[in-house]
């Protein structure tokens, strides 16, 4: 009665494990982005539904080197990890893993703090401060200058957001003869 009572769980313990090997993730998600492992590898963002064009053709494993042709062409699972996607594959062999840079994935989805990016104005100054405005997926830093007394504005400064800090010294850091920070 044991002895049939231990085949019994063991039996049972190995479908459970097969099963949950069968049931592994064809998405994964970073963010704003889920990464979706379907006889390939793509992206796409959740928001919108759109693919995103942040993984390019040849896939780079954590080294640089390009995978073979093909390589992913029986994805069938995916888990993210730090920088890297760990793709299941199936091959002639059985299973196996190819692992994917994601690294401008990854960065493209880190949020942004919000106190990076909040806006300020100095009405007597007529100076307006944007720090995060995105342009072709790429976050920029805008000063934008009142004319005179009306409402309206010019940029006087864009340029790359690269973890944006207020270093508010009080001094001018624009170079309003031609919109270079100096």
């Amino acid at each position: 009665m044991k002895k049939s009572i231990t085949t019994v769980v063991l039996s049972a313990s190995l479908f459970i494990l097969s099963t949950q090997a069968v049931l592994a993730e064809k998405v994964a998600v970073v963010g704003d982005l889920a990464f979706i492992a379907d006889k390939g590898l793509t992206v796409k963002n959740i928001s919108t539904g759109l693919p995103n064009t942040c993984l390019a053709t040849p896939y780079l494993d954590p080294q640089g080197v390009a995978l073979p042709d093909g390589a992913l062409l029986t994805a069938t699972d995916v888990v993210v990890k730090d920088n890297n996607a760990v793709v299941t594959v199936t091959t002639d062999t059985g299973v196996d893993i190819k692992v994917v840079d994601v690294t401008t994935c990854v960065k493209a989805a880190q949020p942004i703090d919000v106190t990076e990016c909040i806006s300020t104005v100095n009405l007597s100054e007529g100076l307006l401060i944007i720090p995060c405005v995105e342009i072709d997926g790429k976050v920029v830093t805008v000063h934008m200058e009142q004319r005179g007394n009306s409402s309206n504005w010019e940029v006087k400064f864009l340029g790359d957001n690269v973890n944006f800090k207020d270093d508010d010294d009080d001094e001018d850091d624009d170079d309003s003869q031609n919109g270079k920070r100096k």
